[in-house]
């Protein structure tokens, strides 16, 4: 029951809503209470084009949306939900566009559109679209889960390029030729502590003094939900000064 509760007031506090203009509302809140989002579309996998063309909307007109409001504009997309579950350059057009808006919205900041990591078959197409989106301007991120075995490599290539990365441990850790399928196998490159930790969520970017990290705290961390600071513990058993 208590947990219950607690899915319902996360649900409550910070799901966007069925459409565009809840979604705004919901972030406009959010940053009144000291909180920036991300917005994601709900809908990955997709392999009906009809649905993928509705996905690319909606997508769409968040932006749109966002980027006539004093949100930073920051918007999340997977491959499988443009269009790359049905055929690569299906989802490379889609995400091209979606690239393009983003950039075209106004202001020279605060602009960012992420790309989600998917299963293994989509790593290496989801860093190819990273790097076209960089050659069109775009101000596109990148994630890169933690527990494949070629995620260091693919980190210090990204941050050479001036990346900007979301470090996340890994839904899709896969087979144990391609992955640590266990957090205690991690090398100590890895570790809890590092600029590159894999016990948490962190941004990784370059800037002009060099690398520059920050640790972002989970919506589903009940330590931060408003009025309930305090009761989450981050690393080293610290409350996150996150929240």
């Amino acid at each position: 029951m208590q947990r219950n509760r607690l899915a319902s007031r996360l649900a409550t506090q910070f799901v966007g809503g069925r459409d565009v203009k809840a979604a705004k509302e919901k972030a406009m809140q959010l940053k009144d209470s000291g909180f920036q989002t991300s917005l994601y579309y709900l809908g990955e996998y997709v392999d009906s084009p009809e649905l993928i063309v509705e996905n690319v909307k909606q997508i769409m007109a968040v932006i749109g949306t966002l980027g006539q409001t004093r949100l930073e504009l920051h918007v999340s997309i997977d491959p499988t939900q443009v269009g790359y579950s049905v055929k690569d350059q299906f989802g490379q057009d889609h995400a091209m566009r979606i690239g393009r808006l983003v950039r075209e919205q106004p202001g020279e900041s605060g602009k960012r559109l992420m790309l989600d990591m998917e299963d293994y078959s989509y790593v290496q197409k989801t860093l190819d679209l990273y790097y076209l989106l960089l050659q069109e301007n775009v101000p596109a991120a990148v994630t890169i889960q933690a527990y494949l075995y070629r995620s260091e490599q693919d980190i210090r290539k990204l941050i050479e390029k001036g990346a900007t990365v979301r470090l996340v441990k890994g839904a899709f850790v896969g087979r144990k030729d391609r992955a640590w399928t266990a957090k205690a196998a991690l090398p100590a490159s890895w570790s809890s502590g590092s600029p590159v930790s894999a016990d948490g969520t962190w941004w990784i970017s370059k800037t002009v003094t060099g690398s520059r990290t920050k640790k972002l705290v989970p919506v589903v961390d009940p330590g931060c939900i408003p009025g309930n600071q305090g009761s989450a513990l981050g690393k080293n058993g610290h409350p996150d000064s996150g929240c």
